[in-house]
Order: C-alpha cells, then structure tokens, then sequence
C-alpha cells in the first residue's frame, strides 16, 4: 500500500496526517513523521531522497531512518542492487498497517 496511486493529499489531510500520529504518539517528532509519510508516498526511496524531501543532509536523514527502523519497525532498509552505498528504505508490513490506520482515521473513505 502506498499513497502514490491516491489523489494527492491537501494541507488539510497532511496536517490531520501529523495530528492523528501525535495522537498515537505525542513524542513523535515531526522529521520523522515527514520521513515517514514520505517513503508511504513513494514506496521504496532512498535515504538521500529522504533527507531531500525532510531537508536534512545524508547523516541527518540516516538517523530519522535508523530511528523509524529500529524504534518503531516501520520501515526496512536494504542495500541498492546496483550500488552497495545506497541505501533503500522502505515501509514493513508493521509501517505500512501504521500508516493505513493513520489515513483511515482521518479519511474513513479510504
């Protein structure tokens, strides 16, 4: 499941997006809520199109992704199949349940 094949969101459905994930965790801090959304939207992404889109340099970026992998499980890394030094990031099984609920629980339409 990923957001690409859905309508774009609008400022009203991001900002719901970011107060439904507080709600589950108030301590969750915004980059990585950012990151987070961000590789849903995508599907698979790189860690530097991560800190691209966060606006995070690459050490920065691989932080929020280590973070979302080892504390939450939300998302999985692997290495490029053409490049050992790219790293491909992508949303488990657990994430992905995570970020369904999420947007079902501000789009129940979804």
């Amino acid at each position: 499941m990923t957001m690409a094949n859905q309508q774009p969101l609008s400022l009203r459905d991001v900002l719901d997006l970011f107060k439904a994930i507080r709600q589950d965790d108030p301590e969750f801090p915004s980059q990585q809520i950012h990151a987070l959304l961000f590789i849903a939207s995508k599907g698979e992404t790189s860690v530097q199109e991560v800190g691209e889109a966060v606006g995070f340099g690459r050490s920065a970026a691989s932080r929020i992704v280590w973070v979302l992998y080892n504390r939450h499980g939300f998302v999985k890394i692997t290495e490029d199949g053409l490049d050992r030094r790219i790293k491909r990031v992508s949303l488990t099984e657990k994430g992905k349940r995570f970020v369904h609920r999420v947007l079902t629980s501000t789009n129940p339409s979804l």
